[in-house]
């Protein structure tokens, strides 16, 4: 019993993908990209690391 062969993939095949569909091509294969982060999340994660930071200076005790 053998295994399975997969295909190989070229440039031209990461190149003839739909726009805006998120692939990485490595080593002859083609992997699917989770989708990029929508502006509002980052906004967020952003505004929340700020807020943890400031919050951590506040509480840490140190020369000022």
């Amino acid at each position: 019993m053998g295994f399975a062969k997969t295909q190989q993939y070229t440039t031209d095949d990461i190149y003839a993908l739909p726009d805006g569909k998120r692939s990485e091509f490595i080593d002859g294969q083609i992997y699917d990209m989770a989708p990029a982060q929508r502006e509002k999340h980052t906004f967020k994660q952003k505004h929340l690391k700020v807020c943890l930071f400031i919050l951590h200076e506040l509480r840490s005790p140190g020369i000022r």
